[in-house]
């Protein structure tokens, strides 16, 4: 009996910068990929994920020759990850101010998001937010994380300056003129 290409499942990834090679095709020699110009090894079906842009994409094994060749496609999603700010109320907070913070999550493959703040000291909020009362001497940094529905990852990180309170000079001698 002949055997007939299978590509394997269709897949859906993250966009990441990396190479990313079938696994589950068969028969596992033999064949060729063919696909997008990312395509970097036509045995394997190893393509290069950051020579495409996310969306769609159609890669075909073939295996076999003439009238014996079969073949069959796996589609690859690309989703783009989450975009991510930490925003600072003010980035310069005097000594033994508090300074608040609000993580937003915008864009990417879904609109579902979890975020995670994190950093020495601070306190979390509510509503994505997080506040600390800062010391001369300390550059406070709080780190964050987004994670949306499909798992795509995004990360972010902000400092506070800590600036020194102003030093106010009080003469112990008044001179005052009688205008009498």
């Amino acid at each position: 009996a002949p055997e007939f290409a299978d590509a394997g499942a269709d897949l859906a990834i993250c966009d990441v910068d990396t190479i990313v090679e079938f696994t589950c095709f068969s028969p596992s020699t033999q064949g060729t990929w063919a696909g997008p110009a990312a395509l970097v090894d036509a045995a394997t079906g190893a393509f290069d994920m950051s020579a495409l842009d996310p969306g769609s994409y159609t890669f075909t094994y073939t295996y076999g020759t003439g009238t014996c060749a079969t073949n069959d496609a796996r589609e690859v999603t690309i989703w783009s990850n989450p975009g991510f700010s930490i925003i600072a109320d003010d980035l310069s907070v005097c000594d033994g101010e508090e300074a608040v913070v609000t993580a937003v999550a915008f864009g990417g493959s879904s609109t579902e998001y979890d975020i995670t703040l994190f950093g020495e000291g601070w306190t979390l909020l509510p509503n994505d937010q997080a506040s600390i009362v800062v010391s001369l001497g300390e550059e406070p940094e709080i780190f964050g994380v987004v994670v949306d529905g499909n798992g795509c990852v995004s990360e972010e990180d902000l400092s506070i300056d800590v600036l020194p309170l102003p030093e106010v000079f009080i003469l112990d001698t008044l001179v005052a003129c009688n205008q009498s």
